[in-house]
């Protein structure tokens, strides 16, 4: 299992976790790198520029979204859609996880886009059934 800390460097070290994740406006790439080592580093990405910086600059992967309007998060930027997941997967090399408004029905225009990860919270923290949920999503990345 992997456990990565999202935005808090200092949290990622002291938890000895295997890796941190950034947002546009945290630590840059370069800099979170000769803090962490080898360590995993993710970073959101919200269009092509920033995609292809992060791959330049050695992200391990990348967050693309949010696909879909959502309210997980107050201070998300506007929906990207699925054309954004398209254009990463044709250009960009290293891993991408979709995020940002995924729900089941409309996971798969999310896949059909070219997504192989996806990042789904109220849909499953939101379910009666969490485990039902979780397996369906799972089906439909098989």
């Amino acid at each position: 299992m992997t456990f990565i800390v999202n935005d808090y460097i200092d949290i990622a070290l002291k938890s000895e976790a295997d890796g941190i994740h950034l947002g546009q406006g945290d630590l840059s790439i370069v800099e979170a790198r000769k803090i962490v080592g080898d360590k995993i580093i993710g970073i959101s990405t919200h269009a092509i520029a920033e995609a292809r910086l992060a791959e330049r600059q050695g992200a391990d992967y990348i967050g693309v979204g949010p696909i879909f309007r959502t309210a997980t998060k107050e201070d998300v930027v506007d929906p990207v859609s699925v054309s954004y997941v398209r254009e990463v997967a044709q250009s960009i090399q290293i891993p991408f996880v979709a995020i940002g408004g995924i729900k089941l029905h409309n996971v798969d225009e999310v896949i059909a886009a070219g997504a192989t990860r996806i990042c789904a919270i109220s849909e499953i923290v939101g379910s009666k059934d969490v485990r039902g949920t979780c397996e369906a999503f799972i089906s439909k990345l098989k």
